[in-house]
């Protein structure tokens, strides 16, 4: 998971060079959104509890993409 992880990580910057705003891609979304979840499952914290102890922010159209994409994966 962690190497899966890395791998987001580190190629989301070079998907932003082709696409501005990569972020928003939606298979990105999506993929996030899903390890918020299990995170979430597994540890019973919030989103917002998770993305400040990762020590990432977000705006409140992004936190509502991943909430979105939480809620129609079962979440």
């Amino acid at each position: 998971m962690d190497k899966l992880l890395a791998i987001l990580t580190q190629i989301a910057p070079i998907a932003a060079t082709f696409a501005p705003g990569a972020g928003a891609i939606p298979e990105v979304a999506v993929a996030v959104a899903a390890l918020l979840k299990y995170i979430r499952d597994q540890s019973g914290m919030t989103t917002d509890e998770i993305l400040a102890q990762a020590d990432v922010t977000l705006d409140e159209a992004e936190k509502m993409l991943l909430e979105d994409q939480i809620r129609l994966a079962g979440g």
